[in-house]
């Protein structure tokens, strides 16, 4: 999937994130959303910037996420999304937003997070890059009675829908997974 999504043409990849924020403007989650968490396209990732200009039009607070320290078990804050401050690369060479740490958000803050996949099936198991920070942060996300914030939606190319992915005990579920073609509503528990 990687491969595949990394020999996809600029203007490919231009147009699925175009396909993206027309997707986007029908679900409810984003509509009723203020404090928004989207990443930086990576690895062929597909981009959410048509997204993240959407939430900037429609006065949404927008962060990006932010690895915090240099460990194995590492967890994600996320920052504000600001282009008027300076951004660095963190281990990955992933652009991320370099303001104090006060300014920072935890999961708990944000009302939705989008996440990139390397691979979704139709039950909403997904397969990430294999860090494991997003389902690190967002372990608290299994005790659903309690925490019902934040909601979460993985991106991907339609092409990346696998017919089955093992689910592991960590992984964190998902609300929807949003693709260039749809959106796949998901009963997170």
């Amino acid at each position: 999937m990687r491969e595949r999504r990394q020999s996809l043409t600029s203007h490919d990849q231009v147009r699925a994130g175009r396909d993206l924020a027309r997707q986007v403007q029908s679900i409810a989650m984003f509509n009723s959303a203020t404090d928004v968490a989207l990443y930086l396209a990576n690895d062929g990732e597909i981009d959410p910037g048509e997204i993240v200009s959407l939430c900037f039009r429609r006065h949404k607070r927008v962060y990006a996420p932010v690895i915090q320290a240099n460990r194995p078990d590492a967890r994600l804050t996320f920052a504000p999304w600001r282009t008027i401050h300076p951004w660095v690369r963190n281990r990955y060479r992933i652009p991320e937003p370099n303001v104090s740490l006060r300014d920072h958000r935890r999961p708990e803050q944000l009302d939705l997070i989008f996440m990139p996949l390397v691979a979704f099936d139709a039950a909403g198991q997904r397969l990430g890059m294999g860090g494991g920070f997003y389902d690190r942060t967002l372990s608290a996300r299994g005790h659903r009675k309690i925490f019902r914030k934040p909601r979460l939606i993985g991106i991907a190319h339609e092409f990346q829908k696998v017919e089955k992915i093992p689910a592991d005990a960590w992984d964190v579920p998902l609300d929807g997974i949003l693709t260039n073609e749809r959106f796949y509503a998901l009963d997170a528990g």
